[in-house]
């Protein structure tokens, strides 16, 4: 089971009320690298968010995440649960599954920039980029699809992203916002991507499950509580 949600409007004033001091180690230390008041009030507000969706989806109690720097962030007490999060301008996007690996990516549309994608992209996906009626779109498409198999499969941004192809079998076009873009999702190896247009953000999934992606749905304002 796949469960998504956005968050507009995030209410960082929130994280104030979230004591530091109560979540694990690893991600204190994850909370220090941010040198700023409002990036770390941010992160902490996703990650609480975050802790809150999955319970609502899988009925468990609301936990902390543990998982040091470089770690995909997990559930100690539940390890077949994997939640991954993304944030891109006012939206927050989370993604949660249970018993498989999931991870999402989403970015506000970004111009094409060629040289971004010569050095990262393969010649299919540059080819795709070229070829669609809207590149600066299908380029943000290619970019989160990158993204979210990465973070499915737990690595950083190490991983030379140069090295896998995520060439979407269509172009984009006419694509309601609440849905998946394709009608199939894709296999990529061993893991299977789709992704969505919603507003001014493009969403991609990656989950080692091949089963349906979720209608978008949930829309919370704030923060979840």
């Amino acid at each position: 089971m796949k469960a998504l949600a956005i968050i507009k409007d995030i209410d960082v004033n929130y994280a104030e009320q979230l004591k530091i001091s109560l979540i694990p180690k690893e991600r204190q230390d994850r909370v220090a690298l941010f040198t700023d008041k409002l990036t770390k009030e941010r992160f902490l507000a996703v990650e609480q968010s975050a802790s809150q969706f999955a319970a609502i989806s899988f009925g468990i109690p609301v936990s902390n995440f543990s998982g040091g720097i470089g770690e995909k962030p997990y559930f100690k007490d539940y390890p077949d649960i994997s939640v991954s999060r993304s944030y891109a301008g006012e939206y927050i996007v989370i993604a949660a599954e249970r018993q498989f690996s999931i991870g999402v990516d989403c970015e506000e549309v970004q111009d094409f920039n060629s040289n971004i994608a010569k050095y990262f992209f393969t010649h299919k996906e540059r080819k795709y980029i070229e070829s669609s009626k809207d590149r600066n779109t299908a380029f943000t498409v290619i970019w989160t699809r990158k993204e979210s198999y990465i973070k499915c499969m737990g690595r950083g941004i190490d991983y030379p992203i140069n090295t896998i192809d995520v060439t979407p079998i269509k172009d984009i076009e006419n694509i309601p916002g609440n849905k998946p873009i394709f009608s199939e999702n894709e296999k990529i190896n061993n893991y299977y991507i789709n992704s969505y247009i919603f507003e001014k953000i493009v969403i991609s999934i990656c989950s080692e499950n091949n089963d349906v992606f979720p209608i978008i749905d949930q829309i919370y304002e704030g923060v979840i509580r």
